[in-house]
């Protein structure tokens, strides 16, 4: 069996990939974990993504090379609202924050909202038969609900790492 034969399934295996990363994001919130939550978060994205570039007949062995992408065959391309390609950034960087930036702490409120707009996304792309384009159908608006994530607090960092202790005299 060719490439070409497996693609159907290896699109349908980053799918569930990226379900069971919703799932564990959901236990890592409820039980406190709000950086391990938001690396799930990031991840769900990414393998649903990832998935709908391999749909396209598009993989990448790096994860620069599928947000480049993301954002060039759906946000450039208008095939998704570019608030897609905001919330697909935002998880990307609070995840590089989350699991390499000493000291910062994610508000539960914040991490529920980044699920829950990952959870929206995802059921629709998988309604949709892995078709991304599904997404351009109900962008957030910013009265919206789903929104609500922008008044909220950007991860807070509790001590600056890179500010250098003065010396004791």
């Amino acid at each position: 069996m060719g490439n070409e034969e497996w693609r159907p399934e290896v699109v349908r295996y980053w799918w569930f990939k990226a379900e069971e990363s919703l799932a564990s994001a959901r236990r890592e919130l409820d039980a406190g974990a709000n950086s391990f939550a938001m690396n799930r978060i990031y991840y769900a994205a990414f393998y649903g993504v990832s998935a709908a570039l391999l749909e396209r007949r598009q993989s990448f062995k790096k994860h620069s090379g599928v947000r480049a992408a993301f954002h060039r065959e759906f946000i450039k391309s208008g095939a998704l609202d570019v608030r897609w390609g905001k919330f697909y950034d935002q998880v990307f960087e609070d995840r590089q924050e989350g699991d390499y930036v000493a000291l910062i702490a994610f508000e539960p409120d914040y991490v529920s909202l980044q699920l829950a707009q990952c959870s929206v996304r995802s059921v629709l792309a998988a309604t949709a038969s892995f078709d991304l384009v599904a997404f351009s159908v109900a962008p957030p608006t910013e009265g919206d609900r789903t929104n609500a994530h922008a008044n909220l607090p950007r991860p807070r960092l509790l001590r600056n790492p890179r500010q250098r202790r003065q010396p004791d005299h």
